[in-house]
C-alpha cells in the first residue's frame, strides 16, 4: 500500500501461469472523497470483485494492507 498525498493505492500482482513471472491483476484505489475502495481490474478474473469485502473473502492475508477492520 502507498498513500500519496489524499489517494492510497494497493497494487495486486498475480504469477501468471502460462509465463512464469508476475504481471498485474488489480489496482484498488481509495481517496479522500470516496466512502469505500475501487477495484480497476488488469485482467478478466479480478473484474468479479465489485468491492473489498468480495476480494478479501478470497484473499484474507491482504487485509493488512488495506488497514481492513470488517
Amino acid at each position: 500500500m502507498k498513500d500519496i498525498g489524499s489517494f492510497a493505492v494497493v497494487a495486486i500482482e498475480w504469477e501468471h501461469p502460462n509465463y512464469g513471472y508476475f504481471a498485474d491483476a488489480m489496482l484498488w484505489i481509495n481517496i479522500l472523497h470516496l466512502d469505500e475502495w475501487r477495484n480497476f481490474p488488469v485482467v478478466n478474473w479480478c473484474m468479479k470483485y465489485e468491492n473489498l469485502d468480495q476480494f478479501l473473502k478470497d484473499y484474507p492475508d491482504f487485509k493488512k494492507l488495506f488497514k481492513y477492520n470488517g
